[in-house]
């Protein structure tokens, strides 16, 4: 269970899996008090097809901990939420390059990297990055609704309307992203900051795209209704656990965070 500093409270359970196929678990999580600055959750995934998967979703998280940590006395004077939202995305560029570099330096030379998905909670708001195709999600009065948009081109086109969700879950290539931490040249690299208002008994769900490869949205509308489950553990048990039966193809990550407004 998480506590902040500011105005707010909330309760939080995580759980990773590794999954029966795969060797290795190259989803990270992180969950850090940043004192006056607010609390931190978020999710990064190694990315199939590059080198290290592991190190880079780790190194991500560690990054925007220390950055977030090495700021905290600069941004609770920000007078505005616009300057916020530019320091995260600075911040997740300077991620991105940092990664690239280490990949560079890498024995085999070749580029490791992750998605990344946080939530920056603060007074009454979050700022949210995303790069990749981790989620975010929102429960509120009984719905559910993605806060981030997949970058990759089934996702984009979800987000728009112009195909459905069981037609994005068949796209050809689905998997594909058009983003990554490491794995985009710094000039083409484009993270996306939006800021989200959070009231009391707001539920949030962060995970990885194994989760969402075993369960539609409409089941994890049904997990998260607090009217069903209060155990915010056994909520992400079953979560995970649902996900890993129904496809089991990939690590497997949840978290999730519910406001309780002090």
């Amino acid at each position: 269970m998480g506590e902040s500093r500011n105005q707010f409270q909330f309760r939080s359970a995580i759980r990773s899996e590794t999954g029966p196929l795969r060797k290795e678990n190259q989803d990270s999580t992180l969950e850090a008090d940043l004192g006056v600055s607010g609390h931190v959750l978020a999710v990064a995934d190694g990315v199939g097809g590059h080198a290290d998967g592991k190190r880079a979703s780790a190194e991500t998280l560690r990054l925007l901990e220390s950055g977030l940590r090495a700021n905290r006395a600069l941004w609770p004077n920000r007078s505005g939420r616009a300057e916020e939202v530019r320091d995260l995305d600075v911040l997740i560029r300077q991620i991105n390059r940092i990664v690239c570099g280490l990949g560079e330096r890498s024995r085999d030379k070749k580029r490791m990297a992750s998605t990344l998905t946080c939530a920056w909670l603060k007074n009454g708001y979050m700022l949210i990055g995303q790069v990749g195709d981790s989620r975010l999600y929102r429960f509120r009065d009984s719905q559910l609704i993605r806060l981030t948009v997949d970058q990759t081109e089934a996702g984009e086109l979800f987000a728009r309307g112009d195909i459905s969700e069981e037609e994005e879950r068949k796209f050809p290539k689905r998997n594909v992203i058009k983003q990554a931490i490491g794995g985009t040249d710094p000039e083409k690299f484009e993270p996306v900051i939006t800021c989200e208002n959070f009231q009391s008994g707001d539920r949030y769900l962060i995970c990885s795209d194994g989760l969402t490869e075993g369960l539609k949205d409409k089941d994890i509308a049904a997990i998260m209704d607090p009217e069903r489950e209060s155990d915010l553990k056994k909520v992400v048990d079953t979560l995970v656990e649902y996900s890993l039966r129904n496809s089991g193809k990939d690590n497997t990550t949840a978290v999730v965070f519910e406001i309780q407004q002090g």
